[in-house]
């Protein structure tokens, strides 16, 4: 179960500098919607420098022209970039195929899919590497092992859950069994993130 930290914040030098506080302990790092708003494909160039050989991904949400899209990012020496379920299935199919023969990796927001379930199913076919779930602090335990299941059981790639945004929404998703975990405020907005990210990884660990 691998570790990532999502930077959905809107200062730069804020992200970094807490990136470079956690760099040791987690195995990628996601360069969230905020951060590409304000400063453009500039921002995933400044992480890249700065972490020649960490894993980055880009929260893109490719919504439509998958090509020409993901075009742009792949130029961008990003590892990663994300399309939304909810897209037509040739964009995720055309994003998929033009990352690839970038070596860029596709994930699969779940988010706006219609059914997660056939999504998952289909989801290696359109050409994605992995899947995004995202945690509902709502979810009761039935509820969320009935999301889960209907992902997991369906899915043929890894599965990344995220929206995780305290311990016992930690602890709930270890259970689940995830290939990654993504956490965000709980590092990026903590007074003390190298405590904060220690912490999450000893339970990740245990």
């Amino acid at each position: 179960m691998k570790l990532h930290i999502s930077f959905n914040v809107a200062d730069l030098e804020h992200a970094l500098d807490v990136a470079r506080r956690v760099d040791a302990h987690v195995d990628g790092l996601h360069i969230g919607s905020q951060l590409l708003f304000k400063y453009g494909e500039s921002v995933i160039s400044k992480f890249r420098e700065a972490f020649p050989n960490k894993t980055l991904f880009v929260d893109s949400k490719i919504v439509d022209r998958g090509r020409e899209t993901t075009s742009l990012f792949c130029a961008t020496k990003a590892n990663w970039i994300t399309v939304m379920a909810g897209a037509k299935r040739e964009s995720i199919h055309a994003a998929a195929t033009t990352a690839r023969e970038a070596g860029v990796k596709v994930m699969i927001d779940l988010l706006d899919a219609r059914s997660a379930g056939q999504m998952a199913l289909e989801s290696q076919s359109l050409g994605a590497a992995a899947l995004r779930f995202r945690y509902n602090p709502a979810d009761d335990e039935l509820v969320l092992k009935d999301r889960w299941d209907m992902v997991k059981g369906n899915a043929t790639i890894p599965i990344m859950v995220s929206n995780i945004n305290d311990l016992q929404a930690l602890e709930r998703v270890i259970q689940l069994g995830p290939d990654f975990i993504v956490v965000d405020d709980m590092v990026v907005g903590s007074d003390n993130p190298e405590q904060a990210v220690k912490e999450i990884s000893d339970l990740i660990k245990n």
